[in-house]
């Protein structure tokens, strides 16, 4: 199922997963230690979507991106994506959230 069709009532079967294949694409526990942390961090109704190392302003960094909903049912209908530097998942370096339409 695309993540953009993903409901918050699918998290419990799908988020999981769509975690492992973060993990598996990147070869690295940095993925599931900071997405750990975002969802230890209030966020109930989160999947996560992408992630991918990479430069920001001029830092080695990991960029997570989650879609998530505030609502008990319904789309995932918001997105916020994460930068932290690399090897640690102790302070992002920055967060970007919005609104998705669907």
């Amino acid at each position: 199922k695309p993540a953009a069709q993903t409901r918050v009532g699918d998290l419990d079967f799908y988020r999981d997963p769509m975690l492992g294949s973060l993990i598996d694409a990147s070869g690295d526990t940095q993925v599931a230690e900071c997405a750990n942390s975002v969802f230890a961090g209030g966020y109930a109704r989160i999947a996560p979507i992408y992630g991918a190392f990479g430069e920001y302003d001029d830092r080695r960094v990991l960029v997570l991106g989650f879609l998530w909903s505030s609502k008990d049912k319904g789309p995932l209908d918001s997105y916020t994506i994460w930068v932290w530097p690399r090897n640690s998942c102790a302070v992002a370096l920055r967060t970007f959230s919005g609104s998705v339409r669907h």
